[in-house]
């Protein structure tokens, strides 16, 4: 059982409330994505130039600890990953702040298959991460996100604070010096079974019916007349894998794998 949902509990007992009391619910954030993938909002029109064929790699860094030397180092890594694998196409979404725009071109702009983009819609960032092999980044959110989609990411920070999916295995912490950076990537790219078990592991996060369970905890706490229809629909742009992850997210009793209908 991930770590996630052993832990909430444990802590919120110690300080708050019974953990009988505790509701694990899974992070709305999944929900958001996955309608975000079943809205009618096109992909951006960079994906139509990438390859069927190719390996697409998002890159995100923008946190303010990555400015200076770390982020010339992970540049410096892309640079390495797309001049040794000819079929990465790589997309960089670049932050506004010039701490990191003048960085990333400074040490990119000649990269080959390096793609600068402008910072991305939420809809936008969700059917990139659907496209893509696996990720690279700093971003806290993108933690919990990808790997609802089946993407492995290299988180390129010392620390992070959602332990939860490194625990889980969909989430690998690889730092910042450019040889590990590379040596992950080269791992996922080469290594079939490597990729897959991070891929394939399951979400700690959240299954995409968090919002549910947390209405349905509500209206019983309330009274309310709540009726229990079959499982709500995953959006249908979602990939096998991440059906899968959607139908069989961990828990404890038949209530969190329901969605609800208010009456």
């Amino acid at each position: 059982m991930p770590r996630l949902r052993q832990s909430i509990p444990c802590v919120l007992a110690s300080v708050v409330c019974a953990a009988e009391r505790v509701l694990v619910t899974g992070n709305p954030v999944i929900d958001a994505l996955y309608e975000a993938l079943d809205s009618d909002a096109p992909p951006p029109a960079f994906l139509h130039e990438v390859d069927d064929a190719a390996r697409l790699v998002l890159v995100t860094t923008h946190r303010r600890e990555s400015f200076g030397d770390p982020l010339r180092r992970i540049c410096r890594a892309v640079r390495a990953i797309t001049e040794t694998h000819d079929a990465v196409h790589v997309v960089l979404p670049v932050h506004p702040n010039p701490a990191v725009s003048s960085t990333v071109h400074a040490e990119l702009d000649d990269a080959p298959r390096v793609r600068f983009v402008e910072p991305l819609s939420y809809p936008e960032l969700a059917r990139t991460l659907d496209r893509a092999h696996f990720v690279l980044s700093d971003s806290g959110g993108i933690q919990e996100e990808a790997p609802a989609l089946g993407k492995p990411v290299l988180v390129l920070r010392d620390v992070t604070e959602r332990t939860e999916g490194i625990d889980a295995g969909t989430v690998r912490l690889v730092g910042t010096r450019a040889t590990d950076i590379v040596g992950a990537a080269r791992e996922l790219l080469l290594d079939d079974g490597a990729c897959t078990a991070m891929s394939q592991a399951v979400n700690p996060y959240g299954d995409g019916r968090a919002s549910a369970r947390i209405a349905h905890a509500l209206l019983e706490a309330s009274d309310a007349s709540v009726v229990e229809p079959a499982r709500p629909t995953v959006a249908a742009t979602l990939g096998r894998s991440a059906q899968a992850r959607a139908n069989h997210w961990p828990d404890g009793d038949s209530s969190l794998g329901e969605d609800l209908v208010v009456s």
